[in-house]
């Protein structure tokens, strides 16, 4: 006699547990990274009144006469689609344009993930999560500035410190000598390009070219005026206006205080055409001190260095993961999610890998919550609420009804 109260109880109870869900998902509408949720009903346990019957030869089959038991939540759902991407002109702030999760390093040295990429740099060169405090996981560069990602990625710890001058050992030189200058004439182009020492100070390095008999020519090289060591050289061109003999030359030149410094000189890239002359100096691989400026952060999850020598060096790269089931993740607070037994374990990739999205810096990806459907969901939640409600006191009614019949 009283399935019927039951009945509007679980109702009850299974629809205030969705109107939960919905006012969660509402209010984190805003919230960087957050994943709404879902809730599925299941019927409970039917009651059967009578078995079916079979038909018979004088005798129609019945079908079962069962009553339900009521609703239960039969689960409910992490939706894990892409939230709208908000650029927010913060370097340190980081969107994942596809699949994968940030990895980041709780208290206890376990792993935990999350789409929320609000970031910041502290003191000590880590990447703390503004959501949880937790650590940014990566692989930090070796010695020779390469990403090693040989071991696992751990708390991604940069190198904040100033980087010291580095003296220039070569020089590479491009482009063409005049193959109408005459014997004895020096080419219009001096090409000049600042050179390092090995205390970071810079010194002007400038060529000399002049023609000699044939296709030869004599190069002079001169460090901040004064001829260096081993100038001056010659170098020799075939018919066809490729360089045969001199593509590398080294000087020895005096940095001061009786030291020496030996650079290379590439001129493998020079030609001797009838076109003017434009030769020049493509590039130099010293560079003086300089103290770090800025933080960024490539596409491919590069984390890169800029430094006041205008200098660029990688200090690491990022760790994306995934997981074989992304919906069977476990909510923490701060958007972020652990490992299930139903989640599968986490594999390590980088961005712009297989399966693995893109970032995008200066961004953030936002709540995928659809406010609009969840306007929607809440109205639906509610009328089944009240409905419920009246199932009750519709049934206390009857009740009252039966405590009457012996009055």
């Amino acid at each position: 006699m009283l399935r019927s109260l039951y009945t509007g109880v679980a109702g009850l109870k299974s629809h205030q547990i969705d109107l939960d869900v919905i006012a969660n998902n509402i209010a984190n509408v805003n919230t960087p990274g957050f994943k709404a949720s879902r809730v599925l009903f299941a019927e409970l346990l039917n009651q059967t009144l009578k078995e079916a019957q079979a038909p018979a030869e004088n005798r129609g089959g019945i079908n079962p006469s069962q009553v339900g038991m009521g609703v239960g939540v039969a689960g409910i759902d992490l939706l894990m689609g892409q939230g709208p991407i908000q650029p927010t002109g913060i370097p340190s702030d980081l969107a994942i344009l596809g699949e994968g999760f940030f990895a980041l390093q709780d208290y206890r040295g376990a792993t935990v993930l999350t789409r929320n990429g609000a970031f910041q740099l502290d003191a000590q060169g880590y990447f703390v999560h503004r959501g949880s405090g937790y650590r940014l996981m990566g692989w930090k560069v070796d010695t020779s500035g390469k990403v090693d990602r040989g071991a696992p990625p751990k708390a991604l710890q940069l190198d904040l410190g100033a980087r010291a001058p580095r003296a220039t050992t070569k020089v590479v030189y491009e482009g063409n000598l005049d193959a109408n200058v005459q014997t004895g004439e020096t080419s219009r182009v001096a090409p000049s390009v600042i050179v390092y020492d090995q205390l970071g100070r810079a010194h002007e390095l400038t060529l000399g070219f002049t023609r000699g008999s044939g296709n030869e020519w004599t190069v002079t090289v001169k460090y901040d005026g004064v001829d260096a060591g081993g100038s001056p050289f010659t170098i020799t061109f075939d018919q066809n206006g490729q360089l045969t003999t001199g593509a590398q030359l080294s000087v020895q030149v005096d940095t001061g205080g009786g030291n020496t410094q030996t650079i290379q000189l590439d001129l493998t890239r020079l030609t001797q055409y009838a076109q003017a002359d434009t030769v020049y100096a493509s590039s130099q691989d010293g560079s003086s001190g300089g103290e770090l400026e800025a933080v960024v952060v490539d596409p491919e999850g590069n984390v890169i260095g800029q430094y006041s020598n205008n200098e660029r060096y990688v200090l690491g790269q990022l760790a994306l993961a995934t997981v074989v089931n992304p919906a069977g993740l476990s909510k923490e607070p701060g958007s972020v999610f652990r490992t299930t037994a139903n989640s599968g374990s986490v594999h390590w990739g980088t961005a712009g890998s297989a399966n693995v999205g893109q970032i995008e810096a200066q961004a953030l990806e936002m709540s995928n919550v659809d406010l609009a459907q969840e306007f929607a969901n809440m109205i639906v939640a509610q009328r089944g609420f009240q409905a419920n409600t009246r199932v009750i006191t519709t049934t206390d009614d009857v009740l009252q009804e039966i405590v009457n019949l012996r009055r």
